[in-house]
């Protein structure tokens, strides 16, 4: 058909009808190329599934609370409170805010329910919850029929956005806590466009930015103020022209990747606080944590060698080591159902191979839903595992993405080195745009002895899969009676450069390797 991007007349453009992978083959005009999901964003539709099956099995759900609250009796005090911050009388009831054991109640709604209250004090810049409620997006009842969502940091901000004629929702816990982008996702997931109207300051600015990673670049704006937030413009006689103006001027987050080096100050300072920013999250093998220091977001690791070394038992004892640590994993396997190596890891929890109901219970209890099951096996095309991974970053959040094996992801033959490397490629951008540690299991080249060591140089497909790769990782299975079962080698350590290997002692019982002492 003719290119919808270039307006090419040479019917050069392509669109697969199963994968809805797209190009434009004028390549000296054009060259335009993408996934489905880039075809939707194109046309400011809403990104969806190629199919209506459900990719993602939750194996629970976690269950909330309703609030059994009953405000005190409203006097003055809660309405000069308000006046205070130029927010009137009328305001206050219309979201009806009450007086709960001498704290303000900010009542969060989802179809007319009370199901999250959060509490403020008179007196001080003090805030708190109801208990295991359900985290919602506050006023978000309001604003269902609303074309553009708006987003605010605040309760104030949201009353003084309704004082100014706009409609806005605001996070329940601040800025660091985004549970609310997975439990309020269907809500979310209907507006093509989200304005967000953070604290116009480095601290506010980082805290979009996040959240902007998770509801998708593609369909957010940033309103930058003129004062730090809509209650100080309200408070500060800011005229509702100003605002407007401001809003109409908003910037696509998308746009804004120039930044001068001042905006970093505070991320740089804050890395070398966190230490589990800077080190990476621990590693479930003590000793593999001494060479590594920790897996880190933004990076990709290859594990690799021969078939039946251990890879996938490796990789599932360390994705239930992250469980443990209040992680989320997304698991693709591509070449075992999901109730054959879910089956493994319950054995691995349980440190058993025959499991009864309730052992299997007792596991599943203990992934809840920090282990999500991409559910396909056979081969699959990179566009739509990177489509369904984004999805499961931004909804999800999840920081484990775990791929068994490359060798079922569909190339072109005809230029497959490229398109390897250009699939690396994807895997690091995807790991660093989403915070997140990407776990690629690779396969040995044909001809590979399986009694030889394997060698970085060894891993099936072109070289740049280790040279784009951050860590590299081989298991070797001594095939001869040892005092040792397997071996680990670090081949590859971007960030600190120690190599080395480390022992393994393999139970067949209990499916799990330990580290020699």
């Amino acid at each position: 058909m003719n290119c919808i991007f270039c307006d090419d007349r040479e019917k050069k453009f392509a669109i697969n009808l199963q994968t809805g992978a797209w190009k434009c083959f004028h390549l000296n005009k054009c060259g335009a190329v993408g996934s489905w999901f880039d075809f939707m964003k194109h046309f400011n539709d809403k990104p969806m599934r190629l199919d209506g099956q459900d990719n993602f099995k939750i194996p629970q759900q976690r269950i909330y609370k309703k609030p059994d609250i009953k405000s005190d009796k409203v006097d003055d005090r809660l309405y000069d409170y308000f006046l205070k911050r130029k927010i009137s009388k009328d305001t206050v009831k219309y979201f009806k805010i009450g007086i709960i054991n001498n704290a303000i109640a900010f009542p969060h709604f989802e179809n007319k329910e009370i199901v999250f209250v959060k509490y403020r004090a008179f007196d001080e810049k003090k805030f708190w919850n109801e208990k295991d409620c359900k985290p919602i997006l506050f006023n978000m009842d309001n604003c269902k029929d609303e074309s553009i969502l708006n987003i605010v940091e605040g309760h104030f901000d949201v009353m003084a956005a309704h004082e100014y004629g706009i409609k806005a929702v605001s996070v329940p816990n601040g800025t660091a806590d985004l549970t609310w982008i997975e439990t309020c996702w269907d809500f979310i997931d209907r507006f093509q466009k989200v304005y967000l109207y953070f604290d116009n300051d480095p601290a506010g600015q980082d805290a979009a930015e996040k959240i902007v990673k998770r509801l998708g670049e593609w369909r957010c704006y940033n309103v930058l103020l003129p004062e730090k937030d809509l209650n100080d413009c309200l408070i500060k006689g800011v005229w509702d022209e100003a605002i407007k103006e401001q809003i109409d001027n908003a910037v696509e987050y998308n746009l804004t990747a120039l930044k001068k080096a001042e905006h970093f100050r505070n991320q740089v300072k804050e890395l070398n606080k966190d230490v589990l920013k800077k080190y990476g999250y621990e590693i479930g093998f003590s000793k593999l944590n001494g060479f590594l220091k920790g897996w880190r977001e933004g990076e990709v690791t290859i594990i690799h060698g021969h078939n039946g070394s251990g890879k996938s038992t490796y990789i599932s004892q360390e994705i239930l080591f992250q469980i443990g640590k209040d992680f989320k994993c997304c698991m693709l396997s591509l070449e075992m159902l999901p109730k054959r190596y879910l089956n493994w890891m319950c054995n691995q929890y349980c440190k058993k191979e025959n499991l009864k109901d309730e052992d299997i219970d007792q596991a599943f209890n203990f992934m809840g839903d920090k282990l999500i099951i991409f559910n396909r096996v056979g081969e699959i095309s990179k566009e739509e595992m990177f489509d369904t991974f984004k999805f499961a970053a931004r909804k999800y959040n999840v920081k484990y993405f775990i791929l068994d094996s490359l060798m079922r992801v569909k190339f072109d033959n005809r230029y497959e080195l490229n398109e390897q490397k250009n699939f690396l490629d994807d895997c690091k951008n995807f790991a660093m745009e989403y915070e997140c540690h990407f776990f690629l299991i690779a396969h040995p080249r044909k001809g590979i002895s399986d009694n030889s060591r394997p060698e970085k140089s060894d891993i099936l497909g072109t070289s740049n899969i280790g040279n784009l790769s951050d860590n590299i990782i081989a298991l070797y299975r001594h095939t001869k009676k040892e005092f040792i079962d397997s071996e680990l080698s670090i081949q590859k350590n971007r960030e600190f450069g120690n190599l080395g290997s480390i022992n393994l002692f393999f139970d067949s019982i209990q499916k799990t390797f330990t580290e020699e002492n």
